[in-house]
């Protein structure tokens, strides 16, 4: 299982993710049920082959964009070495997804916005959404219904660098509109 191996061996397993998929792609994750073990992997390995399967040269992102909750919880990590593993994987696959494909993720990013996950999670998860104002405009807009609740609750946090996050995410999705309503209440609550 990927659960218990050390970064050497995650190292190897990515190695040999790697050359799998490009001689055999996707039926190889078919095969191995990687996708799946990642989705629930915890660990520095788990992240990097994530960004291994991210980087070939064969399409695996739906099946990769599965793991982006395990990789934002990863991210949240007190370890530094596994929380940059976490964000990393999170890079990866937030820059790999289409504009069309962001509304498939965001309830993702909505999630790790929870009170219940590390703050690290939820300002990672908050800086995502803000990305995806210029990636995303028109996706990003017809998510607002969603996207305006999560992150107002987000600005009441009391870890003050959640609250700064979300305050960005809010104007950084406000300007998709131009909400001339929500803008100018920004400053007030910085």
């Amino acid at each position: 299982a990927l659960v218990n191996r050390s970064k050497t061996e995650a190292d190897a397993v990515s190695a040999e993710v790697s050359a799998g998929l490009s001689g055999t792609g996707v039926s190889y994750l078919d095969a191995t049920k990687l996708i799946p073990a990642l989705a629930g992997a915890s660990h520095v390995g788990g992240a990097a082959i994530v960004q291994a399967l991210v980087s070939s040269d064969v399409n695996v992102l739906a099946l990769v964009v599965r793991t982006l909750p395990a990789m934002l919880d990863l991210a949240g990590s007190k370890k530094s070495e596994m929380s940059s593993a976490g964000s990393a994987a999170v890079e990866a696959i937030c820059e790999a997804v289409t504009a069309e494909s962001y509304p498939n993720i965001l309830p993702y990013l909505i999630e790790a916005c929870s009170v219940h996950k590390a703050p690290a999670t939820r300002l990672l998860a908050l800086s995502k959404i803000a990305f995806f104002r210029t990636k995303a405009p028109e996706e990003s807009f017809q998510c607002m219904n969603l996207l305006v609740p999560v992150l107002s609750a987000c600005m009441t946090d009391s870890k003050k660098d959640v609250k700064e996050g979300a305050i960005a995410a809010m104007a950084a999705v406000s300007e998709v509109i131009g909400n001339n309503a929500i803008e100018p209440a920004l400053p007030d609550l910085q």
